[in-house]
């Protein structure tokens, strides 16, 4: 099974991690403290150095059921602020711990173009540059000017340019080296919409055929993301009433040899050539083809959608097992080892 494995920690403590993740599992940790400015955070790492730990909105995060010997830092640093703007674009510095979807729906509603694609995306902003974040075609990188973070190892604040943040398929310079930056703030530069200009649409069939079915044939940035949020519902769960991480596995992506290979052996297999070159095959329909669409047990699949692996009342244990079984089930018959989104914390 292959787990990112961040830290290896054992102890005894009086607060729960769970209410702080989507997925409700988790064991506990020394304590968890909230940061709300970067001063915040120095007083923090001041006091408990290597074993604190900074959790934002807990949706990309899992921690095994033992107790952790760390103390967990609540990013829940504000605001949405312009840095610079003219006739044709906007330039907004975002605090770490505001909801994605707040930030969405605020561009959204302002007229601001470039990231309506990703509406109703779970968590805080502050882990979009870890994952490069995605969805129907865009990503965090098509539009991040830098990251504003805490070098950790340098113990200064420093701005990382979107260049220099090594984006790849959901992922970073920060998947590579966790723990060492601490993202206080992103820079976005946006574009502003006039009346006159045409928004553009998400090259993706369900997208296209729900605009199609309301008759919208120009549609709004409104449009664009009510639409992406219909979507989304009919896919993913409310981790509110149905704990889960979102998607939990990424999409593989094959060499073109591969892919070839691939297409030949399923030739019903859906597929979608990158501009790399490389060959992406949506995980979830590897998941649906062997069976794991609507997976029952106390952690299972949901029924709508293969790729939300969901808590129904279960345990890291669960988890785990029910990872491996698909793991192996797609390795097995498709020569495939499916990755994980989620960071795990054992």
């Amino acid at each position: 099974m292959k787990f990112n494995i961040s830290y290896m920690i054992y102890m005894s403590s009086p607060a729960s991690i769970r209410p702080y993740l989507t997925m409700h599992i988790g064991g506990t940790v020394n304590k968890i403290e909230h940061i709300q400015q970067k001063e915040d955070l120095i007083r923090l790492l001041e006091s408990y150095g290597d074993t604190l730990f900074i959790l934002g909105g807990g949706s990309n995060t899992l921690f095994s059921d033992i107790h952790h010997d760390l103390t967990i830092g609540k990013i829940d640093i504000p605001g949405i602020n312009t840095v610079h703007e003219n006739t044709d674009t906007i330039t907004l510095e975002i605090g770490t711990g505001v909801s994605w979807d707040q930030l969405v729906a605020h561009a959204v509603r302002h007229g601001y173009q470039g990231i309506e694609a990703l509406s109703a995306i779970p968590g805080s902003v502050g882990a979009t540059p870890i994952q490069n974040v995605g969805a129907y075609g865009s990503e965090i990188r098509d539009v991040l000017v830098h990251v504003h973070v805490y070098d950790r190892d340098k113990k200064e604040f420093t701005d990382i340019q979107n260049k220099d943040c090594s984006f790849g398929y959901r992922d970073s310079l920060f998947k590579h080296i966790p723990g060492r930056f601490v993202v206080t703030s992103i820079t976005l530069t946006l574009k502003k919409m006039n009346p006159t200009d045409q928004t553009p649409i998400p090259s993706y069939k369900g997208v296209t055929e729900k605009l199609s079915e309301k008759g919208i044939e120009t549609p709004s940035l409104s449009d664009i993301r009510n639409t992406i949020i219909e979507i989304r519902k009919t896919k993913l769960p409310d981790p509110k009433l149905i704990p889960n991480s979102g998607s939990f596995f990424k999409n593989p992506r094959l060499s073109k040899e591969a892919g070839v290979r691939f297409i030949q052996q399923f030739p019903k297999a859906p597929y979608f050539i990158e501009p790399d070159g490389l060959y992406k095959i949506p995980a979830g329909w590897l998941l649906e083809q062997t069976g794991f669409k609507g997976f029952p047990g106390p952690v299972g699949t949901y029924e709508h959608n293969a790729l939300v692996v969901i808590n129904r009342g279960g345990n890291f244990h669960d988890l785990t097992t029910l990872v491996t079984k698909i793991q192996n089930a797609i390795k097995e018959k498709y020569n495939i080892m499916l990755e994980i989104e989620p960071n795990i914390i054992m």
